[in-house]
Parts: structure tokens; sequence; C-alpha cells
């Protein structure tokens, strides 16, 4: 479940369509994957069809960085959260992920330390909102 928060509609739309971009990258929709799309886009009130459009005409959607450091947290940390659901992390994936995270302002030593914090979290059974706060406080400082 993601946790942005203050986007824009065209905002949401744009990190609905990189999340479907980057589950789609190494050509197969895993159900894991599109359960995730799925349980973001109604979170955010959008219809099947309007995530159908999203991602059926992707390049209609302009890439909007938010400024809030928190906001682009959040969008990083369900891109990566998308990237390992289905359990394998391929080239393709992580190139797409290295892209966004310096596109986001990040430094690419966040991929791992957020890939190493959601997997220890779910091994120790943690909740994942107290993993996903843990990783923001971390990466974000505060």
């Amino acid at each position: 479940m993601t946790h942005v928060k203050n986007l824009s509609s065209d905002q949401k739309k744009c990190h609905l369509r990189n999340l479907t971009a980057l589950a789609m990258k190494d050509g197969k929709l895993a159900q894991s994957e599109r359960d995730l799309l799925e349980v973001i886009a109604r979170e955010w009130g959008f219809s099947q069809k309007e995530m159908d459009a999203v991602a059926a005409h992707p390049n209609t959607i302009e890439f909007k960085i938010p400024g809030d450091p928190d906001a682009r947290f959040h969008m990083l940390y369900d891109f990566i959260e998308m990237m390992i659901i289905d359990g394998e992390l391929k080239n393709v994936e992580r190139e797409l992920c290295e892209a966004m995270t310096e596109r986001l302002g990040f430094p690419q030593t966040a991929i791992r330390t957020i890939i190493n914090g959601i997997l220890e979290g779910n091994r120790n059974l943690s909740d994942p909102d107290d993993i996903r706060a843990g990783l923001r406080r971390k990466i974000l400082g505060h």
C-alpha cells in the first residue's frame, strides 16, 4: 500500500504509470505486481478503466516529481517494493529503478538500504507501516 500523500491527480497518474512500467519491464506482469498496482489505484480512487488507460497509454502522462522529500521517498519505496514483490530482481528492473532513484534525488545506496530493510522486516514479521517509517527516517534523516 502506498503512503504517497499530497500528490496532484497528474502526479498520481505519473506514479502509477512508472510503477506499471517497472512491473512490465521484464516482459510479464506477475499476479503479485498486478495486485499491488490494483491496491494503489483503488486507494487513490482510480477506476479499473483509468488504470487500464494508464497502462495502455503511458507516454501520454508527463513525469512530475513532487517537491516534498517525503512524497519522493514514498514514491521510491513503492518503486522498490514493486521491483521485488514478485521475488525476482531482473537487471532491466534494477536499471530502471536506478534511473528513478536518481531522478527523485536520492543516492543509489538508498536502493540497497530499502531492499534490505524490507526483506529484514518481512523476515521478522514486522508491520509494513513500521518498516516503511523506519526506512523513511533512515533515508531522510527525520
